[in-house]
């Protein structure tokens, strides 16, 4: 998946932004979606077996205002947002095996000093949170972590602030966290 996300799917939005080509959020994941009919073409270690990989969900590409974070969201047709202070989110998640993994991204277009420094909150959000998480660590820990830093680093973020994701492992979303 990482391969897919990184060869691919950053390559096209990439392409996008340098050629200011005018394409949809849906062609972008369903160029996307379709390597993963060819797993082995994106495979450089050579240990990949067709079998082994399948796609969680289609790729979801987000710009333009519109941001659904949720494990739920959808994709729409709408034209990829390349302009100033743009951002582009983009999803994906495939199976191992029998193992799940998700990968996300964020683009910033010619970000504004606001959107510099609320990267940096996250930023600090990250860090702090990648402290903490190790075997046997509590959930809730991780969610106290992310909210005690960004009341200290600016509590005005904190009506955005909409968690801290989910766990994952032999299901897509682990029902149990």
């Amino acid at each position: 998946a990482a391969s897919v996300f990184k060869k691919k799917l950053t390559e096209d939005v990439l392409d996008a932004l340098e050629e200011n080509k005018v394409i949809s959020h849906q062609k972008l994941s369903d160029d996307a979606a379709e390597c993963f009919n060819d797993p082995i073409k994106w495979d450089k270690s050579g240990n990949l077996a067709p079998d082994d990989i399948e796609i969680c969900y289609d790729p979801l590409i987000m710009s333009g205002g519109r941001y659904d974070l949720k494990a739920s969201a959808t994709l729409d047709d709408k034209k990829l947002d390349t302009g100033k202070e743009a951002v582009i989110l983009c999803r994906m998640g495939a199976r191992y095996r029998s193992f799940c993994s998700n990968l996300a991204r964020t683009y910033f277009i010619e970000p504004s000093v606001e959107m510099e420094k609320n990267y940096g909150v996250l930023t600090q959000v990250f860090l702090a949170c990648k402290k903490i998480i190790q075997p046997q660590s509590k959930i809730s820990k991780i969610y106290e972590t992310a909210l005690g830093t960004i009341k200290r680093a600016n509590r005005s973020l904190l009506p955005h602030f909409v968690g801290c994701g989910f766990g994952m492992g032999l299901e897509f979303r682990e029902k149990n966290l």
